[in-house]
């Protein structure tokens, strides 16, 4: 009677659950086994990636404790050769040091008379005196004169403060001497006067071309010509008329 009870109770819960619940049930359900699935593939690649891992860590514990071992015997080996040394090195340090010992003393002979005929040299250049140096022997000694640089000097001129020319060579004392210049007695040179008269009111009655002489232009300070000096003042305003 009892198991009839609970089927029968069992019969009315399901078939109060609709298709469409059931079937939303079960989507949930796929998707969170999709979920479930997607997540033990990754955390199987990373347990595949952390055993391999684990693997290359162990090769290297392995070859790690190698080397240890291997160090520790070479410590123990240098251990025993400092704490033990043998007799054959012990000869040959002892024969390295006598031989040191040698060498350093050899060197020490060569330098110590090394230094001696230095001093002997330098006390021997010290004595050492010129041929001309008589002050042992009741001579003054000899002064020695210092030598005197060649200074090359260049000209002044005193007349218009220029350096480069002496006096006699400048051209500005040259140009204001023959402007100043007067004639000497014995010399009578042709005089000119100068005449003012307004243009047009005077013919030419001297000679047009002019004296047989060769004109040259007029200078800055004075005027010249091939053959003698021509004193003229300055031009002004007017005609000038030359006669001689």
């Amino acid at each position: 009677m009892a198991l009839s009870d609970d089927e029968d109770i069992k019969n009315e819960v399901d078939d109060s659950y609709t298709f469409g619940e059931l079937q939303f049930a079960f989507d949930e359900l796929l998707v969170e086994f999709k979920k479930k699935c997607s997540q033990y593939s990754s955390l199987k690649k990373n347990m595949a990636s952390v055993e391999k891992e684990k693997d290359l860590l162990v090769i290297e514990n392995e070859h790690l404790k190698n080397d240890i071992g291997i160090l520790e015997h070479e410590l123990a080996k240098k251990i025993d050769h400092i704490v033990k040394p043998t007799s054959c090195n012990n000869v040959d340090l002892e024969k390295e040091v006598e031989s040191l010992k040698e060498k350093n003393v050899n060197l020490e002979k060569s330098f110590s008379k090394f230094t001696l005929g230095s001093k002997k040299l330098e006390e021997m250049l010290a004595s050492q005196r010129s041929y001309l140096d008589k002050t042992g022997i009741g001579y003054a000694p000899l002064e020695v004169k210092a030598k005197l640089k060649k200074t090359r000097t260049r000209p002044h001129c005193t007349y218009c403060h220029k350096i480069g020319h002496a006096i006699n060579k400048c051209f500005k004392r040259i140009a204001h001497s023959h402007s100043h210049t007067r004639p000497s007695p014995n010399h009578n040179p042709i005089t000119f006067r100068q005449v003012w008269v307004p243009k047009g009111t005077i013919k030419p009655t001297c000679n047009i071309k002019g004296p047989n002489k060769q004109w040259v232009p007029r200078s800055k300070y004075f005027d010249v010509f091939a053959g003698g000096t021509m004193f003229a003042g300055k031009p002004q305003r007017g005609t000038t008329v030359v006669r001689g």
